[in-house]
């Protein structure tokens, strides 16, 4: 099962449920750019389909290798228009002060049909890196992505339940991987039973996958 093993690797429950959307949803091809990831070892890459022309450009404004782009988020980006095909916005948007500017950066960079990948957490702990500012709703995302001009919008959460989201504010005190994975089936078996009962449960989510077009 999915989940167990992402428990088993010390994944949390949002990064698993982040992990799986990549996993049937991503599949990059062309000239990529990470924002924000400095190399490719995040869990993320594992499940990320490539076609054999993919070239995966890397950036983080604090990274030290000459190969890692560094780009101010917040700023003008120092790359051309039109540039590549995909962008990778994995758990980046939230420690940006103007999302509005990250996004329309990006549009710009992306070739014509060019798309933009991403997720952002939504119950999930203040976690700075080296800010966090934001917590974006679907609505309020997806306002954000037209804003800046994209179309065939997808926005998804994951994670829904109740369950879920209480389970992934405390399972890390619980040490354990094999506490951690049962505490893990017991919050996705409640919120099977919950959705039944109570439409509203799938109102509680961990996060959002997003996905549009230039």
């Amino acid at each position: 099962m999915f989940l167990i093993r992402e428990c088993m690797k010390g994944n949390s429950l949002l990064r698993a449920v982040q992990n799986h959307d990549v996993s049937i949803r991503v599949k990059l091809h062309g000239a990529c750019l990470d924002l924000g990831a400095k190399d490719g070892a995040s869990s993320y890459y594992e499940f990320i389909e490539q076609t054999d022309d993919t070239q995966l450009t890397f950036s983080d404004l604090y990274s030290s290798e000459d190969h890692v782009l560094k780009i101010d988020l917040n700023g003008h980006f120092p790359l051309t228009d039109s540039s590549f095909d995909n962008v990778l916005l994995f758990n980046v948007l939230e420690h940006v002060f103007d999302t509005r500017n990250v996004l329309g950066e990006i549009h710009r960079i992306l070739k014509p049909e060019g798309k933009l990948f991403g997720a952002v957490p939504f119950l999930h702990r203040y976690h700075r890196d080296p800010t966090d500012y934001w917590r974006f709703t679907h609505e309020a995302l997806e306002m954000l992505l037209r804003e800046a001009g994209y179309t065939n919008i997808v926005v998804h959460p994951h994670g829904e339940g109740a369950f879920k989201a209480g389970v992934h504010q405390f399972a890390g005190t619980l040490k354990l991987r094999p506490l951690i994975c049962l505490a893990w089936l017991v919050a996705v078996g409640l919120d099977r039973a919950l959705d039944r009962l109570w439409k509203a449960n799938r109102r509680y989510y961990l996060g959002l996958y997003f996905e549009a077009w230039k």
